[in-house]
C-alpha cells in the first residue's frame, strides 16, 4: 500500500521485503561461494567470485544508504517549504488585519473621534 510520509510517497512494505529477498539472497550466494572457497582455497576463480560478491553488497548498501538519505533530504525541503507557506499566509492574514484596523482608525480620524 502507497502512503506519505512527510510528503515522501513510499511503499514501505514493499521495500522492506525487496531488501529482505536482496538479503537472503545475499547470504546464500555468500555462504556458497565460502562454502567452495573452503572446498578449493587456492581457487582464483572462487576467490575473484568472493570479491565481485562484497563489491555488490556494498555498492547496494551505499545505493540503499543514499536512498534513505535522499528521501529524508526531500523530506526536510518539503516540511521547509509548508512552513515558509504557512507563515507567509499567517502574515498576509494579520496584514489585512491591519490594514482593516487602520481604515477604522482613518475613519475616526475623518469623524473626529
Amino acid at each position: 500500500m502507497l502512503k506519505y510520509y512527510k510528503g515522501i510517497m513510499i511503499d514501505k512494505k514493499s521495500d522492506n521485503l525487496l531488501e529482505m529477498e536482496y538479503f537472503n539472497n545475499s547470504e546464500l550466494l555468500n555462504k556458497k561461494l565460502l562454502e567452495w572457497a573452503n572446498l578449493k582455497p587456492d581457487n582464483k576463480d572462487i576467490d575473484a567470485a568472493c570479491g565481485a560478491a562484497c563489491d555488490i553488497f556494498f555498492y547496494v548498501n551505499r545505493l540503499q544508504v543514499d536512498r534513505r538519505m535522499f528521501n529524508k533530504v526531500v523530506s526536510e525541503y518539503r516540511s521547509d517549504k509548508i512552513r515558509a507557506i504557512e507563515r507567509a499566509q499567517n502574515a498576509e492574514s494579520k496584514i489585512r488585519e491591519l490594514e482593516k484596523q487602520i481604515e477604522i482608525l482613518n475613519k475616526q480620524k475623518e469623524l473626529g473621534l
